[in-house]
């Protein structure tokens, strides 16, 4: 990368980060709206700790031996909660703190990993659709997407600068906070390659190597936790199976099954999820680096290899190289304005049900 590439991108950053910051900020106000108007219960900080969010304070205040049936959240999010209790803030707002924080965090390296090879518009751009994306708003509440988001970034971010050593660590860290934490461990291995074919000789395999056993750390740190707690190293599927219906099921029978005419003639967000999901693999595939193309592939693999999908559109949000696809398409001006309308009015959609109390992935 030249000095003249680095200083264009230093100079983007920060306009990058205030486009985030100032549509999370829009984001945040529009809840208070939809809150104050539609008279939903609790207070404003409660109704952006929802659903599953409770149930990782929970973990943080209570730890998993008091509610085993938690085990099915990873541990890294309410354990880094529980570590800022001394500050006397309370544990809901907390999360939410650490949420907004991590998000930041995820748009900084989101715009790197862009911007070293793509430019600086383009990352600008990806930064603004991740900002706009229809289930944003699960970066500003009490869940696992913005840390997720900033471990994995991070990590494939490291290994692209080939600090693999940096890289295996951050990968721990994004495998301690989701079970699809573990589709770094493939990024890392392609990212390799790749950077072995344009440099043989590059690349350090026993350096790479050892990463990947690091970021597999962080999930094998989960299966002791499971095994402390009720003497099963893997008993975290038993409450996934028994209370979230989520079992083992080749994603093609999800497809398969889906392909109802009831759900042609009455799409819903989970069926629209993960097909759109499967007709935009191929672009990633074919305009992206290795390492975006194996963490898409196996991410979505893993969302779509179960009994009974659930959340994909939130799962989404996860799914990094989307945003650096649709930011190089983005370089067309009516697809740019397509992509924010549809967006910002599914965004608006789906955050309003989510403050009322209504579920939303």
């Amino acid at each position: 990368m030249s000095e003249v590439e680095k200083s264009s991108q230093d100079a983007t950053l920060p306009r990058a980060l205030f486009l985030f910051i100032v549509a999370k900020l829009v984001v945040i106000c529009y809840a208070y709206l939809v809150w104050k108007t539609a008279h939903a219960l609790g207070s404003f900080p409660e109704a952006w700790n929802r659903w599953d969010a409770p149930h990782y304070l929970t973990i943080a205040t209570e730890g998993y031996r008091a509610r085993p049936l938690f085990l099915v959240f990873f541990p890294l999010y309410p354990f880094l909660i529980r570590c800022l209790v001394w500050t006397g803030v309370t544990p809901a707002l907390l999360a939410l703190l650490l949420s907004n924080v991590a998000s930041l965090g995820a748009a900084y390296f989101l715009y790197r990993l862009t911007a070293h090879d793509y430019g600086d518009e383009i990352a600008l751009r990806a930064v603004w659709y991740l900002a706009i994306f229809p289930t944003a708003y699960f970066l500003c509440a009490g869940y696992t997407e913005s840390l997720f988001l900033l471990t994995a970034l991070a990590c494939v971010y490291a290994a692209r600068l080939r600090r693999w050593w940096l890289a295996g660590v951050l990968g721990c860290l994004a495998t301690a906070t989701r079970l699809v934490g573990l589709a770094v461990v493939p990024a890392l291995l392609l990212e390799a390659m790749q950077q072995h074919r344009q440099e043989p000789g590059s690349v350090s395999i026993r350096r790479v190597m050892g990463a990947s056993g690091v970021a597999v750390f962080g999930f094998v740190v989960h299966l002791l936790i499971n095994y402390a707690v009720t003497g099963s190293w893997f008993w975290f599927l038993i409450p996934l199976k028994d209370h979230w219906s989520k079992a083992f099921r080749w994603p093609w029978r999800g497809f398969y099954e889906s392909t109802t005419i009831a759900h042609l003639l009455h799409p819903d967000p989970e069926f629209l999820g993960a097909w759109t999901g499967l007709l935009l693999m191929p672009w990633v595939v074919a305009r992206l680096r290795y390492a975006a193309s194996a963490f898409y592939i196996v991410s979505f693999l893993m969302f779509t290899s179960s009994s009974f999908w659930l959340s994909l559109p939130r799962y989404t949000l996860s799914q990094f190289p989307l945003f650096i696809l649709f930011a190089r398409w983005g370089s067309r001006r009516w697809v740019d304005r397509g992509l924010t309308m549809i967006s910002i009015w599914w965004l608006g959609v789906y955050l309003s049900r989510f403050i009322q109390g209504d579920w939303a992935f």
